[in-house]
């Protein structure tokens, strides 16, 4: 396969980190970076271990694709 070590589909830590993006905005308000961090570290205290899990148990199938997609263009 081409390149896929380095796809964005392949790193769950990156949806983690969409997840997380995505509660900062609906539910803080942030004006500085020490909001920010405030509100990054209450999001991810606060990130239940079934959602984390969605992500690990979602990569059997994103390699699967990957591998029958030759590494070419994933829907994720």
């Amino acid at each position: 396969l081409g390149w896929p070590a380095n796809s964005p589909h392949l790193n769950p830590t990156g949806h983690i980190w969409d997840e997380l993006g995505r509660r900062v905005r609906q539910n803080h308000v942030i004006n500085t970076v020490r909001d920010l961090s405030a509100a990054l570290h209450f999001e991810w205290n606060n990130l239940a271990a079934n959602d984390v899990q969605r992500y690990v148990d979602s990569m059997r199938q994103r390699v699967l694709t990957c591998i029958r997609q030759r590494g070419g263009h994933m829907r994720y």
